[in-house]
């Protein structure tokens, strides 16, 4: 609901390396599944875009605040992030 709706979320965060969660205010952009599902937003609080695990999201509270689209922010982010991932050379065969 807060992507279709474009509004703010106020998250406990627990990230891997981290001792305790953090809070967050994010503007959700999108979800997609890897080995777990992760939803990329924009961290007012890093001032750019993050990636979070699902499963480490201990608390969340959708806000009544709604947010500006940033694509052109997000696109750059997807660019790098497949930058920073290995590549891997596929066949199909029809």
């Amino acid at each position: 609901m807060a992507i279709a709706t474009r509004r703010l979320v106020r998250l406990h965060y627990q990230a891997l390396e981290a001792q305790a969660p953090t809070t967050r205010d994010i503007e959700p952009s999108g979800l997609y599944l890897s080995r777990h599902w992760h939803v990329v937003v924009y961290c007012r609080l890093r001032q750019s875009f993050r990636d979070f695990r699902l499963n480490r999201i201990q608390q969340l509270d959708l806000r009544a605040e709604v947010y500006p689209a940033r694509p052109k922010t997000l696109q750059q982010y997807w660019a790098d992030a497949a930058h920073r991932r290995p590549t891997e050379k596929v066949v199909l065969r029809y």
